[in-house]
């Protein structure tokens, strides 16, 4: 019963947000969450009408793991424990080593810099599949920053969106955002190491901010 009131809620707020995906015309280089950010045409200003958060892995029976969550929420971060694959909910997000991975709509943030106290940091993986990322790189490492003035938003330079041209690849003509297929390794908060791949923005019914990644457990250097 609650898998069919999950799935009737997640499909009724796909076909209203689809409905209000026509809102208007959006600039890839805008990014304020609410204002030009590449699925605000989904949202309405000040809305925050998302249900509980909620965090859904599957084993993959192979040493990974696939994380979905519900990050629909404009004005709450999901803050994920990936060592033990929940979701935790820090005091202070800025001075916790607690979470290694915060999500909102298609925010990533670290635990690191400007985002957190942790060492969250990451190194893309460009052109190496998933299963063959066993081990981190030495070098390389970047995090989040503060926001810079060359854009106009005021929003953090986090490193899911900066490195490399950031995490996904955005269709003005339909607003869709496509993550790019790549892998990173991710240091999180207290140092663990992990391989991750993004793999989704939206879930079976189109619904935006429905983040999905693969993740696996990587040895210390």
């Amino acid at each position: 019963m609650t898998s069919q009131v999950t799935w009737m809620t997640r499909t009724s707020a796909g076909l209203a947000l689809a409905l209000a995906a026509c809102a208007g015309d959006i600039r890839p280089d805008d990014f304020q969450l609410g204002a030009g950010d590449p699925d605000a045409a989904t949202v309405e200003p000040g809305e925050d009408a998302a249900p509980p958060a909620k965090v859904e892995v599957a084993d993959n029976g192979d040493g990974t793991s696939t994380v979905t969550v519900n990050a629909t929420s404009v004005t709450k971060w999901i803050y994920l424990d990936l060592t033990e694959l929940a979701q935790v909910e820090p005091a202070d997000p800025l001075a916790s080593a607690d979470w290694d991975l915060g999500l909102q709509r298609f925010h990533y943030a670290l635990d690191g810099g400007v985002s957190g106290s942790g060492e969250g940091s990451l190194i893309v993986m460009d052109g190496a599949p998933l299963p063959d990322v066993n081990e981190a790189p030495a070098d390389g490492w970047v995090t989040d920053e503060p926001d810079s003035t060359d854009d106009e938003d005021a929003l953090p330079e986090y490193a899911f969106e900066t490195v490399e041209g950031g995490w996904y690849d955005y269709d003005p003509k339909n607003h869709q955002l496509t993550p790019k297929p790549r892998v990173y390794v991710v240091r999180g908060g207290t140092g663990a190491l992990f391989a991750l791949r993004i793999d989704a923005y939206y879930d079976g019914a189109g619904s935006p901010a429905w983040p999905s990644f693969t993740v696996k457990p990587l040895p210390a250097p």
